[in-house]
Formats: structure tokens, C-alpha cells, sequence
């Protein structure tokens, strides 16, 4: 992992935690939305159901969001280092 993305990061989890939870819910539907090309209330909606699961299911899941994410910006850093 790179540095950067490292420090990104960690910024991005400083912000997260000064940010009020219902913001911070707000923002995260309308960025999924976004990302996802679909309406905020299916987002919204979607993530109602991920929250209504087991806490296992949820946290296997988000660990999956987790990596797909991560994996994303490696490439994406990799392009970058690799014209």
C-alpha cells in the first residue's frame, strides 16, 4: 500500500469521525448512488437490507466493500506508476 493512499486514509477516517452520523448516512447514500448510477432512494433502500442482516453478514460484506475498494484505488495507483 502505498503512502498516499495510506495517509488518504487515514484523513478519510478523521473526517468520518467528525462528521454527525446522520451526514455522514446522507453522504454515503448519495456517493453509492452515485457510483452506482442508481436513484438515492434504491441506494437508500439497499442499504436498509444490508443493515437488516446479521451482524455477521453485514460485517463479511462490508469487508467485501472493503476489498473491492482497496483493490480499485491499487489499480488505479498502479496505472498511474505503469503508463
Amino acid at each position: 500500500m502505498s503512502a498516499d493512499l495510506l495517509t488518504n486514509l487515514e484523513a478519510e477516517f478523521a473526517t468520518a469521525r467528525e462528521t454527525p452520523q446522520e451526514q455522514g448516512d446522507a453522504e454515503a447514500v448519495q456517493s453509492i448512488a452515485k457510483r452506482l448510477e442508481i436513484p438515492p432512494g434504491q441506494a437508500k433502500q439497499i442499504l436498509a437490507t444490508i443493515e437488516g442482516q446479521s451482524r455477521t453478514t453485514r460485517e463479511l460484506f462490508m469487508r467485501r466493500i472493503g476489498e473491492i475498494w482497496l483493490e480499485g484505488h491499487r489499480r488505479a495507483y498502479q496505472s498511474r506508476r505503469d503508463p
